[in-house]
């Protein structure tokens, strides 16, 4: 008599994780809102800065109408990083609050893919959000620009970039915020915290001590990552793009080997 012996593929594969973080996400009724608002918001905010009379006063015919654009796209900026970090900060937080994280890693036994799958789904929702931001900034500001004869096309390259460079940006804020709150797994902890990084340099930055003669400001995650990115499309930004790069890549690289450590390792 043989007996037969059957053996089970129990490996996971990473698709099938990525799939699952993304379905998660996109069913969670905090994710459409904080969607909107960022929407809305960045309509506001465009708003209210194109009227400003320095882009719109007929007597200011220095400011052209890709710089008037590209300062909006940068103020928005300041404030939509804040929703895309509560975002990422969300998603994870989310899970360990519900008590759903354990069933997450009882059917994906090995930890690290579910954060790997949450960082990038978090980084490809942010690029759509930020995209969609800067097609409804050029939208309700074109015409508030035209008449002042700054009106400028979507297809400017220097408009182009600076879209491509703010979405980089706001994936570094996200995914540094995920990473953050992995460690502390409390949303309001975690979003304190990143306030504190993203905003803190701009309130504290003038009086902040100098470090080898470099302002401690410049080693702050905002500031290292939009001078980054702002590369794509400011020469100027581009002076110290080797420090400003290393700067930025320690900001999430430093939080993911933590969040990776305390992911794997901690009890859920």
């Amino acid at each position: 008599m043989s007996t037969a012996t059957f053996t089970t593929d129990t490996r996971i594969r990473f698709i099938g994780v990525l799939a699952s973080e993304f379905t998660k996400l996109v069913t969670l009724r905090s994710t459409w809102i904080i969607a909107v608002i960022m929407l809305a918001a960045s309509a506001f905010v465009a708003v209210a800065e194109a009227e400003n009379r320095e882009y719109t006063a007929s007597e200011l015919e220095g400011v052209g109408g890709v710089d008037a654009m590209l300062s909006i796209f940068w103020i928005v900026r300041i404030g939509t990083q804040l929703f895309v970090a509560a975002l990422a900060v969300i998603v994870i937080t989310h899970e360990f609050s519900s008590g759903t994280i354990q069933t997450t890693v009882i059917s994906v036994p090995r930890r690290l893919p579910v954060l790997a799958a949450k960082a990038l789904v978090v980084a490809v929702v942010t690029t759509v959000l930020s995209l969609m931001s800067s097609l409804v900034q050029f939208a309700v500001t074109r015409p508030l620009l035209d008449p002042a004869g700054r009106g400028v096309s979507i297809a400017d390259p220097d408009i182009v970039k600076a879209a491509l460079g703010d979405a980089l940006y706001l994936v570094a804020v996200a995914v540094f915020a995920l990473m953050l709150a992995t460690v502390v797994r409390n949303a309001a902890l975690a979003i304190t915290i990143v306030l504190v990084i993203l905003y803190g340099v701009i309130i504290a930055g003038p009086s902040l001590p100098t470090i080898a003669d470099v302002p401690a400001e410049y080693f702050f995650l905002s500031y290292a990552a939009d001078m980054t990115t702002s590369a794509l499309y400011n020469p100027t930004a581009a002076a110290d793009i080797v420090r400003n790069l290393a700067v930025t890549l320690a900001w999430l690289v430093l939080p993911g080997a933590a969040a990776a450590a305390v992911f794997g390792r901690r009890s859920v």
